[in-house]
């Protein structure tokens, strides 16, 4: 579904045939992946870059290569996916969410009756609705209550409320988020300033118990409070829960800002903190540090009319823009961590703001990112950098970390269409563009 907007390309010239090289190459080695061999990577994530291949460039072919993989994913889950856990990146909300948002780039074709919904078909689920399953087993784990006190967007309560916000205005896509928002509200501490969320020892990564043994308040956007910034200001726009959500979403502001660090810090904002204690210099990135927290600000400053918050995360943002290139602990092309995250939130920012300034800083980081290619190795000719692997260079085909993130980043540069995919990150709403719920 090609929708019209004022999405304009950034790349030209060698630089957007270096893009579109990239991208193909990135295709085909997809395509060469047979997903029943790899339990760690989902179809549903080829079937997003198929979808929008479809988009761009309309083909036959790369529709129905998206439809085959979500039947695929579907085919795995069968029954009833009772078995998946609930993540937005690697369970069944990634699921959910794909199958939703592809259906939605595919409307306009007939793609979508080829999906083979009766793998859905439960008890309980509606026969016009292929997901409706997924939808009750959530609503009914969140009854439960069996999240154990994750909020987060990677694996927790607010990856849920994105895959809930896709689906509104469906009653189960508006309940899910009632039980999201009320937890949130009982998971918060109400500290000076504002409302924030704590991570307890389980949850904090073993690189970092040595420092946080006791835990720590993350401060990324894929794991800490800044993802629960932006989706609350969503769910405001959306109408649901909106008085719970706005009083949330203006104590957590609050909070984040005076987490602020001095003006002469390489970054304003850490890792993480506790009361007394520094995370240190966050790297450039949007899964952690000062360009994903500038991003989400902004966002939710426009969803919520606060205009102060805007002029905080512009700040931020511009100083982001200064950043050397040199000193930003980038190291590969990924989304999640990497130089085509960094271009794609500066591309964003560029195509709302129409500042120049946006679009040369997205340049160069689209530059640096295609420089890192290594043509016929890897995935499409990137590696993914995991310093925690052995190797550390890990050929990653997935979305967050890996080249088919790397290729939407791409296509998003070199085409008039409007990436809505990143609404899996935070760095756009669907609600912007609905009614009120309720």
């Amino acid at each position: 579904m090609q929708r019209k907007s004022n999405w304009e390309p950034i790349l030209e010239g060698l630089l957007a045939d270096s893009a579109l090289e990239s991208i193909r190459a990135i295709a085909t080695d997809i395509i060469k992946i047979d997903p029943t061999k790899r339990a760690d990577f989902l179809p549903t994530q080829s079937a997003l870059l198929f979808a929008y291949l479809a988009r761009m460039e309309p083909s036959a072919e790369w529709q129905d290569r998206a439809v085959d993989c979500l039947n695929l994913t579907i085919e795995r889950g069968s029954p009833s996916f009772h078995h998946w856990n609930l993540g937005l990146y690697g369970g069944l909300s990634e699921v959910g969410w794909t199958i939703e948002h592809v259906t939605q780039v595919l409307t306009q074709s007939d793609a979508y009756t080829k999906i083979q919904a009766d793998n859905y078909h439960t008890e309980d689920s509606d026969t016009e609705d292929p997901i409706a399953a997924i939808d009750g087993l959530l609503n009914r784990r969140l009854e439960q209550r069996s999240l154990a006190g994750v909020y987060d967007l990677i694996s927790g309560l607010v990856g849920m409320g994105v895959y809930c916000l896709e689906r509104l205005p469906r009653k189960s896509a508006v309940c899910g988020i009632e039980h999201i928002v009320r937890e949130l509200e009982e998971l918060a501490e109400r500290s000076l300033p504002g409302v924030t969320w704590f991570t307890p020892p389980e949850h904090v990564p073993k690189q970092q118990l040595k420092q946080f043994p006791s835990g720590y308040y993350n401060l990324g956007v894929a794991h800490g409070v800044p993802g629960i910034v932006s989706f609350l200001s969503q769910v405001v726009t959306a109408g649901v829960e909106a008085k719970r959500a706005q009083a949330l979403l203006e104590g957590s502001v609050e909070w984040l800002t005076a987490q602020q660090r001095p003006p002469q810090a390489q970054s304003r904002y850490s890792y993480c903190c506790l009361p007394g204690q520094d995370g240190g210099d966050s790297r450039l990135a949007w899964c952690y540090g000062d360009l994903g927290i500038a991003a989400t600000l902004v966002l939710s400053s426009r969803l919520v009319a606060k205009p102060e918050w805007e002029t905080a995360g512009t700040a931020l943002m511009d100083r982001c823009v200064a950043w050397p290139v040199d000193r930003a602990g980038v190291y590969d092309a990924a989304l999640c961590h990497g130089a085509l995250g960094v271009a794609h939130i500066f591309n964003r920012a560029y195509q709302h703001d129409n500042n120049e300034t946006y679009r040369n800083a997205a340049r160069v980081w689209f530059e640096h990112g295609l420089a890192m290619r290594q043509p016929g190795k890897g995935v499409g000719g990137f590696f993914a950098w995991k310093p925690e692997k052995q190797p550390n260079w890990d050929p990653d085909p997935s979305f967050l970390s890996g080249s088919i993130g790397i290729a939407l980043a791409l296509l998003s540069a070199i085409y008039p269409v409007e990436p809505e995919w990143d609404r899996l990150l935070l760095l756009s709403s669907r609600s912007q563009s609905m009614h009120h719920i309720a």
